[in-house]
Formats: C-alpha cells, structure tokens, sequence
C-alpha cells in the first residue's frame, strides 16, 4: 500500500453516524480542507464481495471486527474482486476509508469507502 495520511486508525464499532456528524462540521472540504481518511486494523470479510454498477466496475464487501459488520464500497474497485474473494475464506484485512452516511429506503447507515487495503500482517 502506497503512503497515505490517515487522521485516525479506529475500531469498525467507533464509526457511526455520530461520527459522520462530527465530520460534517468541518465541511465544506476541498483542496485546502481534505476529508478526513481513517483506518481500520484487522478486519474479516465474511461473504464473498459483490459487484454493482451498469458496467459492474464497483465492488461492496462487508468488514467485520468482533461484533460489528459495516458495508465497505470501492468505487471504480472491481480490480480488487478475486483478492478480497479470497479474503472470503479467512485472513484479514486493513482498510483505510472515509466514512459516509448513505440513505436507501428510509434507513441511514455508515457505509466505509475504500480508499485502499492491504492484507493484515
């Protein structure tokens, strides 16, 4: 994984929709006011990933830590689809990721998007 600056490295149970509030405060971002990027240590990936989007060319997983399960979203990601496949079948992974709320339906939910991962190790 190339070099990255990452405000934080959390645990998956810490982002929530509490803490996408927090960072709302310090909108609007843009060049001068990044977005904040977090990271997260040792996460499974329980399922198989999907693909999604018209030419399939995103990728969703779910990461889970102890109890807590958060949909992961790759934009552009679909490269990523055979390693986070294997990932599937045990091992882990770090995923560094800006958290944002997503609304379907009525319901709001965090969702992570990747930035980048690397195997746990």
């Amino acid at each position: 994984m190339p070099k990255m600056n990452i405000e934080e490295r959390v645990e998956l149970q810490d982002v929530s929709l509490k803490l996408c509030d927090e960072f709302e405060l310090f909108e609007p971002c843009g060049m001068g006011n990044p977005r904040p990027v977090l990271a997260v240590f040792g996460v499974s990936v329980p399922s198989r990933p999907m693909l999604f989007g018209k030419e399939e060319n995103h990728l969703s997983f779910h990461a889970r830590q102890n109890k807590t399960a958060r949909r992961v979203v790759a934009f552009n990601g679909a490269q990523h689809f055979n390693a986070l496949s294997d990932l599937s079948k045990g091992g882990s992974l770090d995923v560094v990721f800006r958290p944002e709320k997503n609304t379907f339906r009525g319901e709001t939910h965090v969702e992570l998007y990747m930035e980048a991962f690397r195997v746990s190790g």
